[in-house]
């Protein structure tokens, strides 16, 4: 049996679906998974292998990335603690569409391709659970698709650093605070810019008084500027984004006027 601390189990707590879990599937979960502390760039799962089970996150973070084929790296997400992974495989058998990196120092609890499937067998709620989670990711994949087809870059990073900070901001005197180490590369990675047009960027937002830089971190310093940076992004649901009623065309109209205002201090 996994021995999880006092904060892991919280953390597997704190995810708003694993939450609501039945006790006995909790615990079974718990049973049956093993834990499995990953170093900082370390390759947790390549793209083509075959399925290796159901992972949760209970420490640190993963990139999930995908390839060009001219070897260019996309970093589809980077998920926190109480995320999981490796479900879409393991139920339909196929090969991994993905590779998976430790963003950071990582541990994560493992349960073995055939205890998750017996898990699935056992406990209809599970399969409902699993289902559920896919079918919000589908939802998801198709509002991206979207924003990076009408969103400039701007919009986009925005959008990905109101993200990041749903998952991994702590909250200061200052501002909400991104705590895990974020590149020019890895941002660039994520909305499909170059890294000096990323810095161009992040530096108007800086002079306009949205974010600040230090060591690879990042705070936003003004979340609202940054939300409306960021509308028609599809954020996460906890996050407070003003619900605007306008039309696509006003929609456009109000990221065109907070767009000019931050090159404006370019």
């Amino acid at each position: 049996m996994s021995k999880l601390t006092k904060e892991q189990h919280e953390v597997l707590l704190s995810n708003p679906h694993l939450g609501t879990l039945s006790c006995q599937l909790r615990e079974t979960l718990v049973s049956l998974g093993r834990l499995r502390s990953h170093h900082a760039g370390e390759q947790l799962h390549r793209c083509g292998a075959p399925p290796s089970g159901f992972s949760i996150i209970v420490e640190g973070a993963v990139r999930l990335c995908a390839a060009s084929l001219t070897g260019e790296e996309a970093v589809l997400a980077i998920y926190a603690p109480g995320q999981w992974y490796g479900e879409v495989p393991s139920l339909d058998g196929q090969l991994s569409t993905y590779d998976i990196y430790a963003h950071e120092k990582t541990t994560v609890l493992n349960i073995a391709l055939d205890d998750f499937r017996q898990l699935c067998a056992e406990y209809p709620e599970f399969v409902v659970f699993l289902l559920l989670g896919v079918f919000a990711q589908l939802r998801t994949m198709w509002l991206v698709f979207e924003a990076y087809i009408t969103i400039p870059v701007n919009g986009l990073i925005a959008g990905r650093l109101l993200e990041l900070a749903q998952s991994f901001g702590f909250q200061t005197a200052e501002g909400l605070r991104i705590e895990i180490r974020l590149t020019l590369a890895t941002l660039a990675q994520m909305v499909g810019a170059t890294r000096q047009r990323v810095w161009q960027v992040l530096k108007a937002f800086e002079r306009a008084g949205l974010i600040r830089q230090e060591s690879s971190q990042i705070t936003l310093l003004d979340k609202r500027g940054i939300e409306r940076l960021a509308i028609g992004y599809p954020l996460p649901a906890r996050m407070s984004v003003p619900k605007i009623k306008a039309s696509a065309k006003n929609l456009l109209k109000l990221q065109t006027i907070r767009t000019r205002e931050v090159q404006a201090c370019i």
